[in-house]
């Protein structure tokens, strides 16, 4: 299909920037110590229960999802079981940081490519 010269280069590079921040993420949780407890309710590790998903509309992705088990967003705020508002332990916000510092080269990705698509596509 003519219209899609240079859109496919726009999710393949989204889609590696997504994976990129994933590696990102995990590294970020190595760094703060993030480890699983044997305690844990949860079977899974954080790292590996984290996934990234992209959802195309129209063949174009258009979203990019970070699915987290619901306990580490208790992690990043420094509360747990046992220990609340009032017996807070160290928060480690593992997620925010990374998204925050990844977000302009995601930025830089949708302009570049969109542009090269547009320009690409101009004469059809």
């Amino acid at each position: 299909m003519a219209l899609r010269k240079g859109f496919d280069d726009l999710n393949s590079e989204i889609t590696e920037w997504s994976k990129e921040t994933k590696e990102y993420l995990v590294d970020e949780m190595d760094a703060l110590g993030i480890q699983h407890s044997k305690n844990s309710t949860s079977r899974l590790p954080l790292r590996k229960a984290l996934k990234v998903t992209v959802r195309k509309r129209f063949g174009n992705i258009d979203r990019i999802s970070f699915s987290v088990p619901r306990h580490s967003i208790f992690l990043a705020k420094g509360v747990s079981r046992g220990h609340g508002i009032d017996n807070p332990r160290q928060a480690k916000d593992w997620y925010n940081p990374v998204i925050k510092n990844r977000l302009p080269g995601l930025e830089d990705i949708v302009v570049e490519q969109t542009g090269n698509a547009l320009i690409n596509n101009w004469s059809i």
